[in-house]
């Protein structure tokens, strides 16, 4: 055991002299227990260091409980759900957005279920004039003269049997001529053309085609 005022020298009994630093040691569990208090605030860590690190487990705790909570808030559940008031889709057109869906049912009339949101900013891509999602079909409108649809990631865009064309949802940049940056109805735009059918995909993305057959990029 090395001497507890130098630790340069072993000893080994109590009375003995450190020829180093001439220390006499008077007892030989003084000895151990000098020794080891010597190591152990040799050994210590400094205050502020362990301040430091509880303060990182705690923010880095912070950070995944937060993540976890906002993923589960806006992730779309998986579980199955019974419809208040299912519809007859036979003879259906479906469009199918990244959190909605439209479908125009025979008898003309256009149907949207699903988010009506993107991520925590509302956008109204269901068109029933509010910003809350829906579980079940509701009605889109009044009008049952609805000929085709198409969903984007979050918006929809849709043509009558007049040949006029409307969207609803996200509008970020005004894409679509409307100064609204949410329409949460459906809005008729470019109303100088005769439009059959509308494609669309991703953020504002949609094409339609009139009835002389050329294609218009929308947005």
């Amino acid at each position: 055991m090395y001497c507890q005022k130098c630790m340069k020298n072993m000893i080994t009994s109590h009375g003995e002299t450190c020829p180093v630093c001439k220390t006499q040691i008077a007892n030989a569990n003084d000895l151990r227990i000098k020794a080891v208090i010597r190591r152990g605030r040799r050994n210590q860590v400094p205050l502020a260091t362990r301040i430091l690190f509880a303060l990182f487990v705690l923010t880095l705790t912070t950070v995944f409980i937060g993540v976890f909570l906002f993923q589960n808030a806006i992730r779309p559940s998986h579980q199955t759900h019974r419809l208040g008031s299912p519809i007859n889709v036979r003879g259906a057109t479906i469009a199918s957005g990244s959190r909605h869906a439209a479908v125009i049912r025979a008898d003309g009339e256009l149907w949207a279920w699903g988010g009506n949101f993107r991520g925590f900013s509302n956008q109204g891509e269901l068109g029933d004039g509010t910003k809350e999602p829906s579980l079940y079909p509701i009605q889109v409108g009044i009008y049952t003269d609805w000929v085709s649809a198409a969903a984007g990631s979050s918006f929809t865009i849709a043509t009558r049997a007049d040949g006029s064309l409307w969207v609803w949802g996200r509008n970020p940049l005004l894409y679509f001529g409307i100064a609204q940056r949410d329409v949460t109805v459906p809005t008729q735009i470019q109303p100088y053309e005769h439009w059959v059918s509308v494609a669309a995909g991703g953020n504002n993305c949609a094409f339609g085609v009139t009835q002389e057959g050329r294609v218009v990029r929308l947005g």
